[in-house]
């Protein structure tokens, strides 16, 4: 069942040549406005498949919907029945009319009877509102009577319509689909690039750590070696100096006890009392304390991190994006690219990935190089295209070189470019503000309390602008 608030006008055309038929126009019912005041109303079309056993629901349902007109096809009622008219008359005026058989009719007929219809429609000063429910396979003969009778009637209008539209969004979709796999072969083909760089790295860590180790290894074993030695000729020197004692012993007692005390003077001037070896291990605390913590340290010296990554699939098709989806710039040719819902139809422009609804959000632009640029925020429901699109809901500061730019909405104008442009964001005080970081000025400051996701904006017609890396501030709170 259909049903809306419609206002009906009807259009037709006469054929200049056409034999009129006997208008048989039984099937017409004419229904009096019951008030001045009413300009449109509720229909409704529901083919019920016998009215008999479902009437006092079709009658309360219409009444709850409050449908002005319903219009029931196939209602399978009987001339001699007076209970289903009599149950769907309770709200409503009911006007009814039979088939003259049983069954439907031939696609001719049909036809026939619907050319007299609309030929008909023209004598009458009152709009004309045509309800049915009608099949036709078009590899039926009669079909192109029907196709014909339809064009000639200027009828085909809204349907021809529909069929661009859903050809339209068919084709969007063929695009999109291909374009999923360009996609994904690039990011997994960068994916890896990416990847094979860190695995360079680690691989390069690695082997410088292992070759500190190894020379740590062979400074201590060197070191341990020439102790070794040198305790070796120290007890070799000691041992000699115990077998001359032993001899001197076997000697008579008095002639050892005269050079006892010359023997120990000697021993005790020549041998000194062995050295301990501090710090000879390997100082493995060194090597693996907070191993993986100080290569990521380390890591950070070759990995960049930009607060704000621009959205390709937000990009006018005019724009080239980097890989690293931090920089783009104007080329003069159209890529081939799906026409998504989130692209952006304006010229030149693109966002940033990811949008904010709370926080303090801080990024850099570098326009240094740009003639002709804007950088600001705007909402999450002013995507899209031109029908949806305002610059009344991006605000934004602009330089404009050659006075170009004449939109509208909450923008800053600057006289001098700058090479930098500092965005903070603080969507808690409900403050947009731009300042150049290089001169340490401010630049302006929007106050606006956003009710929905704002994402960040930019536009730069003829020259690169890029993102540039954070260090320094934080990018979110």
């Amino acid at each position: 069942m259909c049903h809306s608030s419609i206002s009906v006008v009807t259009r037709c055309h006469k054929r200049s040549q056409r034999t009129r038929r006997q208008r048989n126009l039984g099937n017409l019912r004419s229904f009096q406005q019951t008030s001045s005041a009413v300009t449109s109303f509720s229909v409704g079309l529901w083919n019920c498949q016998s009215a008999g056993n479902k009437a006092n629901f079709i009658s309360g349902y219409a009444n709850h919907l409050s449908l002005g007109l319903l219009a029931l096809t196939e209602t399978w009622i009987k001339p001699e029945d007076t209970a289903v008219p009599a149950a769907l008359s309770t709200n409503y005026a009911f006007s009814h009319t039979s088939r003259p058989s049983g069954r439907g009719g031939q696609l001719g007929d049909f036809v026939h009877e619907l050319d007299t219809l609309l030929s008909a429609i023209p004598d009458h000063e009152c709009p004309i509102l045509i309800l049915g429910d009608m099949n036709i396979h078009l590899d039926n003969p009669n079909s192109a009577d029907f196709r014909t009778l339809v064009h000639s009637f200027d009828l085909q209008q809204p349907l021809q319509e529909k069929r661009t539209e859903f050809e339209r969004v068919k084709k969007t979709c063929d695009q999109t689909a291909r374009h999923i796999k360009v996609q994904a072969h690039q990011s997994e083909k960068q994916i890896k690039e990416e990847f094979e760089k860190l695995h360079q790295f680690l691989k390069d860590e690695e082997e410088a750590r292992i070759r500190a180790l190894k020379e740590e290894e062979k400074q201590k074993t060197s070191i341990m070696k020439e102790k070794i030695e040198e305790l070796s000729k120290e007890m070799s020197t000691l041992l000699d100096t115990i077998t001359d004692i032993e001899k001197q012993m076997v000697a008579e007692d008095i002639i050892f006890l005269q050079n006892f005390k010359a023997s120990m003077e000697s021993s005790a001037h020549t041998l000194q009392k062995p050295q301990e070896v501090t710090g000879a291990l390997i100082d493995v605390a060194k090597h693996l304390g907070n191993l993986r913590f100080r290569v990521w340290e380390k890591m950070k010296d070759i990995v960049e991190f930009t607060p704000v990554v621009l959205d390709p699939n937000t990009a006018n098709p005019e724009l080239i994006i980097s890989e690293d989806l931090t920089s783009f710039e104007w080329t003069n040719s159209t890529q081939t690219l799906p026409d998504n819902p989130e692209r952006l139809n304006v010229p030149d422009c693109i966002l940033g990935s990811e949008g904010f609804n709370s926080g303090s959000h801080c990024w850099d632009v570098g326009v240094g190089f740009c003639t002709q640029w804007l950088v600001g925020v705007t909402t999450e429901s002013n995507q899209g295209k031109r029908d949806t699109f305002s610059w009344d809901r991006v605000w934004r500061v602009e330089y404009d070189e050659y006075d170009r730019f004449d939109y509208t909405g909450p923008v800053h104008v600057l006289e001098q470019s700058l090479d930098t442009l500092r965005v903070h964001l603080d969507l808690d005080k409900g403050q947009l503000s731009f300042s150049d970081p290089v001169e340490n000025t401010h630049l302006h400051t929007f106050k606006h309390t956003f009710t929905e996701k704002v994402f960040p904006f930019f536009c730069s017609p003829l020259s690169p602008l890029y993102i540039e890396s954070s260090s320094g501030f934080t990018t979110a709170q």
